[in-house]
């Protein structure tokens, strides 16, 4: 009998649970199954790890009695006895496949053998010196029948090996030149790529599996040879005498070395990188003063004084830079001489004598290995030479805490799953498909979510379906991302397919299953808001999302009809890869680069767009679209824009800041006005602030309203981030206007276009936001001399605060309002009014409880590694002039309105600092004149949410510039402990010491354990059978449970509340089967869009990794990561996409026929939450979006009446 086993642990093998098996199935318990020999079993573990790093596998019982015996104590969700490795329990479920014949003859003919653990054998401290030889490198694609199909191979005869770089973390595979560049190649392999990883012998050959988790890095290398004449070197400067010259500055010469050779820099903060010395033409001397700031560029710094040193940083060698000094005997300095000898050696480090570059990064290995290069990148197989090689790697990957699995190799097979032939014939279908579709194809293959023969399999069914007149285009498109979400379940998880042999049939199953299950979810729409489709390049690959619903800009609106037509694209690169402006072909399209705008920048986001048909018929390109955005010639305020690329780029990008827009304004409607300035006309006090009347304000916000489905009662703000003729800025209201009228200052003005009159809102300043201390703050508070004790009570305070959030729904709800968490599904609402009905035992549920965890986790960890402390009293103002020149010098007037509209005036010395914080003086004491007296100019308009700064200063304070000699060095290469990434578990000591800075100490003081993530939690409830609409209407007929019988203690008070609240008659027991089923449809399309958005926003590339629910409804993401920007740029998105899935709900819940009707749906929606198995993805955040949709109702039938 075969049991599938769940949740195993990465530490876990084969032996191991062997071993503990038997120790059950030989007990006494047992001994009614044989009277002979021990019982014999087997142990199969897959190599396929989730997204939490757990496994399944097959463990296979020589009886089917034997195997239900060990599954009435072990099995099943909740056994009555477990087996736990590696702190992991394994869960134990009757497979749905028949246990393999040879297997099972072969455990049942011979006797059992205990299992030996792994051979856990000291590895050799120099663990550089062992390599493997390898005789084939194949890449290729893991099957969903556990095989492992090879797309690409060579052959590498007595050159291949595979060694570490261990300061790294790196594996290196060295393979033949290459007959197109002559150069050698090398896959360079980081420890941290490597997710799974087995070594064993396969038909007496020894091979080497390897899933990565994104693809490795492809690198040439020119064969090492000696340079002739005052060469470049590596190490040592070797003079064609052999003589070492002396370095100057102060640098201890280096022993001698060899060309090629790469010894430790002397330099601390290029640790590992190789530091090169050269001389010109075997001259040597005084050194030159000659800086390299960029790998195209030279500068030269004429000092007599100081040495210099020549710095280069080239972004082709996998080395990001090196320094170098030049040395000269009685040599006169010549910058002409000098430049020219800088560009000498840079040809030369750059390229070779033969004009190869010496080193390079490739996006592929050779032209062959290009045609499968982007979906065979994360799986590869190894051949080796000898046996011994297997152990040689388990050695070279213990030394870099790499495990390796001896229980599993996979069979290899040659598929031909991406051949010329599959891809010629998958080409010609995607060019034909309408672009929508054709993007959502792409994206299934791209995303490796199927292989080329499994999507062809689809073809007539996209056909048919993209073809109907009752479905068309849009369905289509939707249908196939939400296949794709399915897909990547079936990946993640066994579930109800998994099981299926035949790869073929499972995917024709999957397809069939989809069309029948599948329904749209008309999306909530937004004026300003367009479904923007998103493209991820990365060196090897395209990764393909979308669309998402994104705030539109100037030049989306301008084409709002063929907004399909423009990608928003992210060049990535765990390296750092530079930008490429290349033209992208995707799906037979062609796209060209567009434009950036500056928040998106510093993510490497730009704009692509494909050719289209306008309006008027016209071939609409890249070219165009600019040239309509304005004038950038001849601009008054800025002359020589036109002749700045970086500027001119950056006013482009201005039309597509994401703004929503307002109102158009005549022409008569506008005022130029001068900047104010100090007296010496040096320092402009309004650089980009301009003022707007009352009664234009209150039409922007009243325009920005009516898009809105539930209006904002808030009144009017008082400051505007706008948009407008090619101006940038903030607008303030400015009571001595009267009428519509703007004011725009020269420095707002950035480029012209007197046609585009509709200003644009890029944020109203409605409100404001806590203020949180942080790591540069800190820095500068404790340089000024703050003493520590008022910074650790802070963050003791907010410590102890996040930790007490679990102990009442108000302090959840306070908790969470504070830190901006479960904001989509409006949690901080919810929790109170659940408080204010006495229902607070809903913390105590097992899914409540996993949120406060997850999010108390997260808040810690911001609280430990970036200090963000919360500061009470305190806010994030925007800052405007007075330019009624009221405020004396070093006076500001503050003024915050809470969310209960209470107004609090700032009196007194404030602290005022500036973002970002880069220097001391960033920081500075104002005067704060609280509420303004009845006789000032801010009696009409004290300007909430902002503060104001006086104009009057009579000169400017430049302060003392900063002593660049005088500036501390450290005096170890060790780093700060508070600088170790969050990916460690703890700081190594010989890379980290303990800092005595104010953020080493806040920094220990945090005790941060890593809780469980909810994988395995999610894994199980995806065992549970489909909830279909007709089991959904079941179970409402079978639910007759009424208060005095005990149901469910929300539905129960709820609907006392209901009941004393709402001067209606409901049946809330009894509803209509139609509404049942069109709710319970409206679940199914929530549950797949959910599961969609949480398989798109994971730190992991695996195609089977998905957030888990608890995440989702937070607003988080628990897993740790080593670029935190990442981790917070996914958060923003997932943000952003669970909002407007919440907000298409509730706009189907709502309807359009009253409060009441309302109010059953929405008690529908709670009831299926309710009634459905507490374990299926979904169902409780569809029951927390129907709870806010309850109160919602009951609100507004209570304010009717």
């Amino acid at each position: 009998m075969e049991i599938f086993m769940e949740n195993i642990s990465v530490t876990a093998t084969s032996a191991l649970i062997k071993n503990a098996v038997a120790h059950i199935i030989h007990s006494s318990d047992y001994s009614n199954f044989s009277t002979g020999p021990p019982l014999n079993l087997d142990v199969d573990i897959l190599p396929r790890a989730r997204n939490d790093g757990s496994r399944v596998g097959r463990l296979t019982l020589p009886s089917t009695e034997v195997g239900q015996y060990f599954l009435t104590e072990y099995g099943g969700l909740y056994p009555r006895k477990d087996i736990t490795i590696g702190s992991r329990r394994i869960r134990f479920n009757k497979s749905e496949r028949r246990a393999d014949a040879k297997r099972l003859a072969h455990i049942r003919r011979y006797p059992y053998n205990p299992v030996a653990g792994e051979d856990s054998a000291a590895v050799s401290p120099d663990a550089e010196s062992h390599h493997v030889a390898v005789s084939a490198l194949q890449f290729g694609w893991e099957c969903r029948d556990n095989v492992f199909s090879i797309e690409w191979e060579i052959h590498c005869g007595d050159s291949g090996r595979l060694t570490l770089d261990q300061s790294r973390r790196e594996l290196r595979i060295q393979v033949p030149e290459s007959p197109e560049t002559e150069n050698s190649r090398i896959i360079a392999i980081r420890a941290s790529q490597i997710t799974w990883a087995s070594a064993g012998i396969d038909n007496e050959v020894p091979v080497i599996n390897i899933t990565l988790d994104y693809a490795p890095m492809f690198l040439s290398q020119k064969p090492e040879n000696a340079e002739k004449g005052g060469a470049i070197l590596v190490g040592g400067i070797e003079r064609e005498s052999g003589e070492v010259t002396s370095v100057a500055g102060g640098v201890p010469p280096r022993e001698e070395g060899k060309l090629g050779e790469a010894p430790a820099p002397a330099v601390a903060d290029a640790a590992s990188d190789p530091v090169l010395y050269a001389t010109p033409g075997g001259s040597r001397g005084a050194s030159l003063p000659v800086t390299i700031t960029g790998a195209e560029s030279v500068a030269v710094t004429e000092s007599a004084t100081q040495p210099g040193q020549i710095e280069t940083r080239d972004t082709a060698a996998s080395e990001s830079s090196s320094i170098f000094r030049l040395d000269s005997e009685d040599l006169e300095f010549d910058v002409a001489l000098a430049v020219k000898f800088v560009e000498d050696f840079m040809r030369s480090k750059k390229h070779g004598s033969n004009g190869v570059p010496s080193r390079r990064r490739h996006n592929t290995l050779d032209s062959a290995h290009a045609r499968v290069v982007a979906y065979t990148s994360h799986a590869m197989r190894l051949v080796c030479q000898h046996h011994d090689d297997l152990s040689a790697f388990r050695k070279l990957c213990h030394a870099i805490h790499v495990g390796v699995d001896d229980s599993f190799l996979y069979p290899a097979v040659r598929r031909g799953l991406f051949s010329e032939d599959v891809q010629g014939q998958y080409e010609d279908w995607v060019c034909q498909l309408a672009w929508p579709v054709a993007f959502q194809v792409e994206a299934l293959t791209r995303n490796l979510l199927f292989d080329l023969r499994e999507v062809m399999i689809f073809r007539d069914v996209v056909n048919d379906m993209s073809r109907s007149p009752r479905k068309g285009t849009v369905y289509t498109a939707t249908f196939l991302r939400y296949l794709a979400t399915q897909a990547k379940n079936l990946w993640s998880d066994e579930g109800t397919l998994g099981n299926i042999d035949d790869a073929t049939h499972l995917v024709e199953h999957l397809l069939s299953d989809c069309v029948r299950k599948f329904s749209p979810l008309a999306p909530q729409t937004f004026p300003d808001n367009f479904q923007c489709l998103h493209v991820i390049v990365t060196p090897t690959a395209i990764r393909m999302e979308g669309p998402y619903p994104e705030r539109s800009n100037r030049v989306i609106r301008l084409f709002q009809a063929n907004a399909d037509s423009f990608l928003r694209v992210s060049f990535v690169d765990e390296n750092g890869l530079a930008y490429s402006f290349d033209r992208l072909d995707i799906a037979g399209r062609h796209f060209d680069f567009l434009a950036y705008s500056q928040s998106a920048l510093k993510e490497h986001a730009v704009w692509f767009v494909k050719p289209f048909e306008g309006p008027d018929g016209n071939i609409v390109t890249a070219a165009p679209i600019i040239g309509g955005l304005g004038t950038f010639d001849h601009v008054q305020s800025d002359p020589g824009l036109i002749y700045c690329p970086a500027r001119y780029g950056a006013r482009i990008s201005q039309a597509f800041t994401a703004t929503d827009a307002s109102i158009i304004i005549d022409p008569g409607e506008i005022v130029f006005i001068d900047d104010i300035y100090d007296r010496q006309k040096e320092w402009c006090f309004t650089d980009g602030v301009g003022t707007v009347s009352r009664d234009l304000a209150q039409d922007i916000w009243g325009a920005l309203n009516k898009k809105q489905k539930h209006r904002n009662l808030k009144p009017c703000p008082s400051a505007f981030q706008i948009r407008f003729m090619g101006s940038k800025g903030v607008v303030s209201i400015d009571d001595t206007l009267t009428g519509r009228v703007i004011c725009l200052r020269p420095s707002m003005i950035k480029f012209e276009a007197p046609n585009s009159r509709e200003i644009e809102v890029a944020r109203a300043f409605d409100r404001s936001s806590p203020f949180y201390l942080n790591r540069p703050l800190i820095m500068v508070l404790e340089g000024l001399d703050v003493p520590f004790e008022t910074i650790q009570a802070l963050q003791d305070h907010a410590v102890a605060s996040v930790r007490g959030s679990t102990e009442s729904l108000p302090h959840a709800a306070r908790f969470m309002e504070t830190y901006g968490l479960g904001a989509s599904y409006q949690l901080p609402s919810v929790m109170l009014s659940l408080s204010l009905l006495g229902l607070d035992s809903v913390l105590q549920d097992p899914f409540s409880d996993d949120m406060m965890t997850f999010a108390i986790y997260h808040v810690l960890r911001e609280l430990k590694h970036h200090a963000r402390i919360l500061v009470p009293n305190a806010w994030n103002l925007l800052g405007i002039a007075d330019t009624s020149g009221y405020l004396q010098e070093g006076q500001i007037l503050a003024h915050v309105r809470t969310q209960q509209n209470e107004s609090i005036y700032l009196e007194g010395p404030t602290m005022v600092s500036r973002s970002p914080i880069i220097h001391r003086g960033d920081v500075q004491i104002a005067h704060a004149i609280g509420k303004p007296p009845a006789d000032s100019p801010f009696s009409s308009e004290t300007f909430p949410h902002c503060v104001v700064f006086s104009t009057k200063v009579d000169y400017p304070k430049t302060g003392q510039p900063v002593a660049l000699d005088k500036l501390p060095f450290p005096d170890i290469k060790k780093k700060p402990d508070w600088d170790a990434p969050e990916t460690m578990d703890a700081a190594d000591e010989n890379e980290y010491y303990q800092s005595t800075s104010y953020i080493g100490r806040l920094y220990r003081r945090i005790d941060l354990r890593v809780p469980t993530l909810p994988t395995a939690k999610r894994a199980r409830r995806q065992q549970f059978a489909e909830m279909t609409v007709d089991k959904i209407l079941q179970a409402f007929k079978n639910d007759d449970q009424d208060d005095e019988e005990g149901g469910d203690p929300i539905r129960n008070t709820l609907e006392r509340h209901v009941r004393d609240t709402c001067s209606i008659e409901l049946e809330l027991g009894q509803h209509d089967d139609d509404l049942v089923r069109e709710i319970g449809g409206l679940f199914s399309v929530y549950r797949s869009r959910l599961q969609s958005i949480c398989a798109d926003n994971t730190l992991s590339r695996h195609r089977w990794a998905m957030l888990s629910e608890e995440e989702a409804v937070m607003g988080i993401i628990v897993a740790k990561c080593s670029q935190p920007r990442r981790r917070q740029g996914l958060i923003s998105k997932l943000r952003e996409q669970t909002a407007a899935l919440v907000g298409s709900v509730r706009h189907q819940l709502e309807g359009e026929r009253g409060p009441e009707r309302s109010l059953e749906r929405a008690w529908v929606a709670l009831r299926i939450s309710l009634l459905v198995d507490q374990g299926y993805f979904g169902a409780k955040s569809f029951g927390w979006l129907a709870l806010r949709e309850v109160f919602n109702a009951i609100t507004v039938i209570n304010g009717k009446d």
